[in-house]
Parts: structure tokens; C-alpha cells; sequence
């Protein structure tokens, strides 16, 4: 087991950083040169890692250090967007850049959520043989609550779905599947791409229109120092409930049939959900707010609720006026986030008495693969 911890730790570290020395590693890890060599051996063995070009002389001289770093090409994660109308899917390399993605429509919508994911394999399959073959994990991104560590679908109205589990489904994959909440897929977006780590903190804001009988479906997703929040019962992605429509301490300020045609309409929706969720603003405090889903168009004028509608309020504290972004990935926000999810449980060292549907054995994955200079072979 600490033998896998540490090869998972080795390959965090060249996710995370790029090409990186043996000699760094040792520092980075707190690991023996001995211990470091061995482990890299085995990795460059496998084809996971390579050898890259010379890094610069250290102030004492010397030789140039030879850098290690991740093949990219060695296995793929695949994210996809449960909808009943089209599949949105994103590929990622192993660095995380990703390869492929693209929007299909069904002629026949499924009629349920095992017929969806049949349907999605096998449109992948004829359209991406080759990253299909080499399929490390598949996250599914559904709007509901969804507990992703045993995979199991509490409840989800996008396909009726309650106490769901993936057991059946997974059943016979070459790969993993997981799922995860929409807007917590977001997230782990916001948290694999963050370079500069402003988004180690961050609420990611997904709202949704016309899909339901409420004029704004709402989920929000929260990192807290880079791990998702999920609450007691895995209800924290979804916030939208009937009595936001009804008279009383959590009534928002539109009606339940609001028309969002309008401008006026949408800047009084837009500001009746911020304004409801100043106090969670403050009590989290976050580096960023992302706003995707529907309103992801809607950057100036969401700028100008803050501005003129909000100006005494939390966003006027500091530089919090600043820390609103709009959704970098567009229309692939949630299945972007499903293979993000994917690539960083892969990396990530297992917890004890964490539950391990959710856990993606990366090291494992190497026999069922074909690499350069091995004898191993996909069975």
C-alpha cells in the first residue's frame, strides 16, 4: 500500500507541476534518492512517465539534471453530461489538456439513464476507437444529489432517478465509471485548471432555465482548499427549492412563472438569486464565484447588478467585486468537470475509510494496456 502512495504522490507531483527532477522529487516528497529511483524506474518501465530534455545547472554546478514527466498519450479520462436531448463529451489527456470534445444529438432520446449511458458508449466507441481503447475512467456529471463515493444517484428528476446505484452499470467496463452532481463536476473543473491556485476556494454558480416548472433550476458547487463540499446528505449542489416561490423567509423575489425573455426580467432574477445568497458569500468567503450554466452570457449584466443593484453589499467589501469570473468552458463546463473529476481521483493517494467506489486504481490500470516497449496487452 505505501508503495502505491508513494508512485501516486511521484505522479501528482508531474501532474501538478510539470517536468520535474529526480533530485526534486526526493525534496518534494521527503522520499530517499534511493526510493525515488526505484519508483521512476518502474514508471518509465510502464510508459506513464518520461525522460525530457536537460533541466538548467544548479548554482553549485554540475551536471544538467535529466527531467521526468508525464506521457500524456499513455491513458485518457472521459467526462460526459447526463441529458435526455444530446450528449456533450470531453476527453483529457493524462496532464489534463484536453484532446477531444464535441456535442451529439439524439434522434430518439433514451428513456432512461441506463439506456443513455448504453447509447453514449456506443456513439464514443464508433466515434473515438482509439481513446475509447485507452480509457483510464468515465465521469457522468447529472443534476440531483449524488452520493459519488459509493456511486449511487440519491435523486435526480432528469431521469427519475432515486437510490440509483452504478453497480449493474459497471459491470463488464474495461474503464471506471463514476457520477457526480453538475455542478460539483464544475468545481473539480475550477480545481484542475487552477494554475495560480485562486480557485482553491470558489463557488461555482450553475443555473439552469426552462428545464423544470421553476424559471431557474440552481445548483452551486463549493472547493473549500481544493476539496469539494458536499453537506450531511450530499444535498449542498442542488439550491433550489418551491418555497423560493412562495411568500415567506426564503421567497426570492420572482414568481415561479417568470418570464426570462426580457432583460428587466433576467437582471430581477439574476439579483433576487445573488441577493439571496450574500450570506452564503460571506460565510465561505471564497477566492472566486464562476457563473456558467444559463446566465454564462449575461457577464455585463450581471456586472452592472453588482455594480449598481449590490453596491452595498458583500461584493463591495475589498476586492470581492473582482472575484466574480464568468465560465471559462462554455456549454462543456459540466462534462469538462466529469473528466476532471475522473483525472484527479486517479491521482489522488487513498484515504483510509474513504469508500473506494469512487477510487480510480491508476497504477492498477497499467497490465490492461499495450505500451511502447511492454509485453502487457488490454485484455
Amino acid at each position: 500500500m505505501q508503495r502505491k502512495i508513494n508512485r501516486l504522490r511521484i505522479l501528482d507531483i508531474l501532474r501538478s507541476r510539470g517536468a520535474v527532477s529526480r533530485a526534486d522529487l526526493s525534496r518534494l516528497t521527503g522520499l530517499k534518492r534511493s526510493s525515488v529511483t526505484y519508483i521512476t524506474q518502474e514508471l518509465l518501465d510502464w510508459g506513464i512517465i518520461a525522460e525530457k530534455q536537460t533541466g538548467a545547472v544548479s548554482a553549485l554546478g554540475g551536471r544538467r539534471p535529466i527531467m521526468l514527466e508525464l506521457a500524456g498519450s499513455w491513458g485518457c479520462f472521459a467526462g460526459i453530461e447526463a441529458d435526455r436531448d444530446c450528449l456533450k463529451t470531453v476527453f483529457l489527456d493524462l496532464t489534463g489538456r484536453i484532446i477531444d470534445r464535441e456535442t451529439h444529438r439524439f434522434t430518439n432520446p433514451p428513456e432512461d439513464f441506463p439506456a443513455f449511458l448504453e447509447e453514449s458508449l456506443k456513439l464514443l466507441r464508433q466515434r473515438y476507437p482509439r481513446r475509447m481503447n485507452r480509457l483510464i475512467a468515465l465521469g457522468a456529471g447529472i443534476s440531483g444529489s449524488v452520493d459519488p463515493g459509493r456511486g449511487i444517484i440519491l435523486h435526480s428528476r432528469c431521469f427519475s432517478l432515486s437510490r440509483f446505484p452504478l453497480t449493474a452499470l459497471k459491470k463488464n467496463l474495461p474503464f471506471d465509471l463514476l457520477v457526480e452532481n453538475d455542478s460539483n463536476c464544475c468545481v473539480w473543473g475550477e480545481v484542475l485548471t487552477d494554475e495560480d491556485r485562486s480557485s482553491r476556494s470558489c463557488m461555482y454558480l450553475l443555473p439552469k432555465t426552462g428545464a423544470t416548472d421553476h424559471p431557474v433550476e440552481l445548483g452551486i458547487g463549493i472547493a473549500v482548499s481544493g476539496e469539494v463540499y458536499y453537506g450531511s446528505r450530499f444535498l449542498s449542489g442542488e439550491a433550489t427549492t418551491d418555497q423560493w416561490y412562495r411568500e415567506g423567509p426564503e421567497y426570492i423575489g420572482f414568481a415561479k412563472d417568470e418570464d426570462l425573455s426580457s432583460e428587466a426580467s433576467r437582471r430581477r432574477v439574476i439579483r433576487g438569486i445573488l441577493t439571496r445568497l450574500l450570506p452564503l458569500f460571506r460565510i465561505f468567503d471564497p477566492d472566486r464565484i464562476i457563473i456558467g450554466g444559463d446566465f454564462r452570457q449575461d457577464g455585463q449584466l450581471i456586472r452592472r447588478i453588482i455594480t449598481e443593484d449590490l453596491r452595498n453589499s458583500w461584493f463591495a467589501e475589498g476586492d470581492n467585486r473582482r472575484s466574480v469570473h464568468m465560465a471559462a468552458e462554455g456549454a462543456y463546463e459540466t462534462a469538462h468537470g466529469a473528466a476532471a473529476f475522473c483525472l484527479l481521483k486517479a491521482f489522488e493517494a487513498p484515504r483510509f475509510g474513504d469508500p473506494q467506489d469512487a477510487a480510480i486504481d491508476l497504477t492498477g490500470y497499467v497490465p490492461n494496456l499495450k505500451l511502447p516497449g511492454s509485453a502487457s496487452a488490454r485484455r
